[in-house]
């Protein structure tokens, strides 16, 4: 008697497990029954011509970006550029790594369009340009771009950032307060402490000549040769802004100060120097073309 009962539950379990693989009437048995499937996520691609209020030095370095906000409210950076990878650097399995083409290919579009967006070489006035890319969680999701962000120093010093309420569009056409001008020099001895910014109608000792820039090779550890060959490569730059012979007797004219540009600049293909000169006295004017008459002989 127990025997017949468990086969009878057997055979109900079977015909249940059946009727389970009927499709009732009306259903096709497609589970998604054409409904369309949803889009793979995306990596967002940053806006251009946008501006950001993050808090930072160095916009390689935010870990997530907040919403744009208009250029004319308060930012801190402004993104003047947003390009794409393509070929043999996009099939990379990770972002370009410094020094390679990939990335010194987009940082020169980056300085490229600078120079056109501020109206002169980012690199004379109180400015940066960073070359950012994806952080690799967003690479390997497939993002692909690169940005090219601008921001406002103070001074090239203390390097605090400015908050601007405008954008830098034009920002070094002449006369503008974000080009480098007149300095006061402070040093001890022959060691440069500090290059601030001094209006030149002011008593300053210092002014902004231009930018070297040193042939392309490989970064020279021996910080004695760079900075034997920084002031050498500015010296004709001062002598030019100056109007001085660039000979034997420059150096009883004027003094000079070289500030290059880092290691991590130099293998994005930023190979500069920033020159100043650098008078034995104050002055209250500049002295761009100011001669031998401007800028004698001083053996003393």
């Amino acid at each position: 008697m127990r025997r017949g009962v468990i086969g009878t539950v057997l055979v109900a379990a079977m015909a249940l497990a059946v009727s389970g693989c009927t499709k009732p009437a009306g259903v096709d048995g497609d589970l998604i029954n054409g409904w369309a499937l949803p889009e793979e996520p995306k990596i967002p691609v940053p806006t251009a011509l946008a501006c950001y209020d993050v808090a930072t030095e160095d916009p390689t370095e935010v870990p997530k970006w907040p919403e744009p906000v208009d250029c004319d409210k308060a930012h801190t950076i402004e993104t003047l550029h947003v390009g794409q990878f393509d070929g043999a650097e996009a099939d990379r399995t990770s972002p370009p790594p410094s020094g390679s083409a990939g990335r010194r290919q987009a940082f020169e579009q980056c300085s490229v369009l600078a120079t056109e967006y501020l109206g002169a070489d980012w690199r004379t006035g109180r400015l940066e340009l960073f070359l950012v890319l994806p952080i690799e969680l967003h690479w390997d999701a497939g993002a692909r771009w690169y940005r090219c962000d601008l921001l406002e120093y103070t001074d090239l010093e203390d390097f605090e950032v400015v908050k601007r309420d405008s954008s830098v569009k034009g920002g070094l056409a002449e006369g503008s307060p974000l080009a480098l001008t007149c300095a006061t020099v402070k040093a001890d001895g022959d060691t440069i402490d500090k290059v601030l910014p001094t209006a030149c109608s002011s008593a300053h000792n210092g002014e902004f000549a231009g930018v070297y820039d040193h042939p392309d090779g490989d970064y020279s550890t021996d910080s004695a040769a760079r900075s034997k060959a920084n002031l050498a490569g500015c010296r004709g730059v001062v002598a030019a802004y100056a109007g001085i012979p660039n000979d034997k007797d420059f150096q009883y004219r004027v003094g000079q100060v070289a500030s290059p540009f880092s290691k991590a600049a130099w293998e994005l293909g930023n190979r500069g120097v920033r020159c100043y000169v650098w008078t034995p006295k104050n002055v209250t004017a500049s002295v761009k073309g100011a001669g031998t008459s401007g800028l004698p002989i001083n053996y003393a």
